[in-house]
């Protein structure tokens, strides 16, 4: 199962989350899962994302985003 994370809000300030990526999309085991970890990976980063996933054997999938 897959899910993709186009849009959340940092939790600690309720602002948009600054990642610099557009989207993320993670292939996990159940679609929950993927859907929860797809919107923490966007708040954390590709970094704290990608380890995050990586502890629950799902893969992930970032697309960055455009400069202007």
């Amino acid at each position: 199962d897959w899910s993709s994370d186009v849009c959340s809000s940092d939790l600690s300030t309720g602002t948009p989350s600054d990642s610099g990526f557009d989207s993320v999309s993670v292939i996990s085991s159940s679609s929950l899962e993927a859907d929860c970890l797809s919107t923490a990976c966007l708040v954390l980063g590709e970094t704290d994302g990608t380890e995050l996933a990586n502890k629950f054997n799902a893969k992930t999938y970032w697309i960055k985003q455009r400069s202007n």
